[in-house]
């Protein structure tokens, strides 16, 4: 497999500051430069199922989550290879977002509407069922710093999420600059979600929750549907 110049800093408690798209058009996964937001997979890595929508991480482990299979992967942070053999199954419908942030990992399923915290190793819902989300389509999960963040397809919307209760955190939510913002997640203090339709990354402020990346960046693939990092 080809890497370019893999960049690696460790951060915090030993987060590797590294970040990851999966593409559902492509049905590949791929390392992304944090700063300039450009592909250093070359033509990146297949997916262990057929639909990779959702990719994230937590202290140093990387995982993905499939619409077609149902199921959710850890997957080589190095190789992009799955080390999850025949996955396991998610506790919704269709999975999305997956990500993590202080030892603790999260995801949102689109269909079920909900937020899940998920077990880091056996990969199990471990929030009795889950909780609804302030959107109708949640389509990416992912944090930084001890602070969860959420996208929502229908509503075009970010939100803030706590961490412990998973209840909203940012009132009717703040518009995102993607067409379909459908990935999120981050590495040290930078937050970063894409845009299925118009296949752009952009870096999102932490705070504010604003775009900091004008018109954005085109992604490797052709249909970006997750973004995370570790």
């Amino acid at each position: 497999m080809y890497l370019a110049h893999r960049r690696k800093h460790f951060v915090g408690d030993g987060k590797i500051d590294r970040l990851y798209n999966c593409d559902q058009g492509t049905d590949k996964f791929y390392e992304i430069d944090p700063d300039t937001l450009a592909n250093l997979s070359g033509a990146g890595v297949s997916s262990p199922g057929s639909d990779p929508n959702g990719i994230g991480g937590i202290t140093g482990r990387l995982y993905s989550s499939d619409n077609n299979t149902d199921k959710f992967y850890e997957v080589d942070p190095d190789t992009l290879a799955n080390l999850s053999g025949s996955g396991v199954t998610t506790p919704g419908i269709v999975p999305y977002g997956i990500g993590g942030i202080s030892g603790r990992l999260y995801h949102c399923d689109a269909n079920a509407d909900k937020f899940y915290e998920l077990d880091i190793d056996t990969l199990s819902d471990i929030s009795s069922g889950g909780v609804s989300s302030p959107g109708s389509d949640p389509n990416g999960m992912g944090g930084i710093n001890g602070r969860l963040y959420n996208c929502d397809n229908n509503t075009n919307k970010f939100y803030e999420v706590d961490i412990d209760t998973l209840a909203n955190l940012s009132g009717s939510g703040v518009a995102s600059p993607a067409a379909a913002p459908v990935g999120m997640g981050g590495i040290s203090d930078r937050l970063y979600n894409c845009d299925l339709i118009n296949d752009k990354f952009f870096e999102i402020d932490i705070d504010t929750l604003a775009n900091l990346s004008g018109s954005g960046t085109t992604g490797p693939g052709s249909a970006p549907s997750g973004m995370g990092g570790i």
